[in-house]
């Protein structure tokens, strides 16, 4: 698992009901090969809204060991984060990589 920080833009087009507790899991597109399941990490009793954006939220990503993790994720890098594959609830932009959590 690799852990980033991110500011994320959530859109209600696919997706109207907010985010709350800590199994929240997207995927997330880097590009067209770079598909991840991610998790997104809230406090306990928080919630997303949608169509707001949030600062600096904390994202686990599961990443393959045969992946070049440091240059797949980087900051600046966007994603995109979607449900079920074409649902796309949201977008984001890398703002911190704090590094492999087990």
């Amino acid at each position: 698992m690799f852990l980033i920080r991110a500011d994320i833009e959530l859109d209600n087009k696919f997706r109207t009901i907010p985010i709350t507790g800590n199994v929240y899991r997207p995927l997330l597109f880097f590009s067209d090969n770079i598909i991840r399941s991610g998790l997104l990490v809230l406090d306990e009793g928080e919630i997303l809204e949608m169509n707001k954006a949030y600062r600096n939220r904390l994202i686990k990503i599961y990443a393959y060991k045969d992946l070049d993790i440091l240059k797949t994720f980087y900051v600046g890098r966007e994603f995109i984060m979607a449900e079920g594959g074409s649902a796309v609830i949201g977008k984001g932009k890398i703002t911190e990589i704090i590094g492999e959590d087990e």
